[in-house]
């Protein structure tokens, strides 16, 4: 019985961090799946009294869905205000640092657009970022430098084209490892809005 109860939120938490998020395409209705641990971006217009325009700006770790909401674990948040009178201020809130910060709760009707990344992409794309630039400077810079016989003042056309080719193989694998880890994404149905291959809609 003590197992049994030690074991219960144990299985409870992990079917949390399984969740996942399903949008469908308004008008094609194909579906995408976005999984717990991913690094996410929640885009919500504010309003209010004496507020002519607003936006809320959310980015985080996917936790899972529940009860009309999406629930994330929140990193930083940027929310720009401007008023009637004319007053416009940004206020930006960092949680990182956080000591047991918790999932929050965000309506899904709130939401307008989300951005999201598969988690560890992040580091795949500081790779693809490296080797595009690398690869790229050794066929500008390299190739052309030891292609030259200084002793002779001569250029070697073969050693170039080869170190060339080497070099913009390298940058072509970091730019394909840049396409396929890049942020995706997706403006979401509102009220009111016609159906577009352009717009998804959260399955909830």
């Amino acid at each position: 019985m003590k197992t049994l109860i030690l074991t219960l939120p144990l299985l409870l938490c992990l079917s949390t961090l399984t969740g996942q998020v399903a949008l469908r395409n308004s008008l094609a209705g194909k579906t995408k799946t976005l999984r717990a641990g991913g690094e996410i971006g929640l885009g919500m217009p504010v309003e209010g009294p004496g507020l002519g325009c607003g936006y809320r700006k959310l980015s985080g770790k996917l936790f899972n869905t529940q009860k009309g909401a999406i629930r994330v674990l929140p990193e930083e948040e940027t929310k720009t205000l401007t008023f009637d009178n004319g007053l416009a201020k940004q206020e930006e809130t960092h949680y990182e640092n956080l000591k047991a910060v918790q999932p929050a709760s965000y309506f899904i009707a709130d939401i307008d657009h989300i951005t999201y990344r598969n988690k560890g992409a992040k580091g795949w794309n500081n790779l693809g970022v490296a080797i595009t630039t690398l690869g790229a400077l050794s066929a500008l810079v390299a190739a052309p430098l030891i292609s030259i016989n200084y002793g002779e003042g001569e250029f070697n056309p073969d050693r170039y084209f080869r170190v060339a080719g080497y070099s913009l193989g390298a940058a072509g694998a970091g730019v394909a490892l840049l396409i396929g880890s890049k942020k995706r994404h997706f403006d979401i149905q509102r009220p009111g809005q016609a159906a577009s291959r352009k717009l998804w809609v959260i399955e909830q």
